[in-house]
């Protein structure tokens, strides 16, 4: 079973969509973790094993990434932020890369490509 942790700059909505597609989902502020740092984010993920869903570009250190037992992270650095793009880059990404989630993986998604760290 995946699991996936929402930062706190990602919305609910995603929530919906992921779990349709039988993911389990949690998301920071429904933990009442509202404004906790980045490393705490990772300690959360940890113990969820989870992977991490952010807009925060410090979880695109590879460095830091591979200090932390996460099974991955999908960092989004999109110019349109909108609910609706986002869940359909989402479509795609699950659409186009289905066994994506199949190990360790540092994921930046941009306007124009996806870029996959191992």
């Amino acid at each position: 079973m995946i699991n996936f942790l929402l930062d706190e700059n990602i919305p609910f909505e995603l929530i919906s969509f992921l779990e349709k597609k039988n993911f389990v989902t949690n998301h920071v502020k429904k933990r009442g973790k509202a404004g906790i740092k980045n490393g705490e984010v990772y300690a959360l993920a940890e113990s969820l094993d989870a992977w991490i869903i952010t807009r925060d570009n410090d979880f695109g250190n590879i460095f830091k990434f591979n200090t932390y037992n996460v099974n991955g992270v999908i960092l989004l650095r999109l110019t349109n932020s909108t609910t609706k793009n986002l869940l359909q880059i989402f479509k795609e990404l699950f659409g186009n890369h289905p066994d994506i989630f199949n190990q360790k993986k540092l994921i930046i998604i941009d306007d124009s490509e996806i870029i996959i760290y191992k």
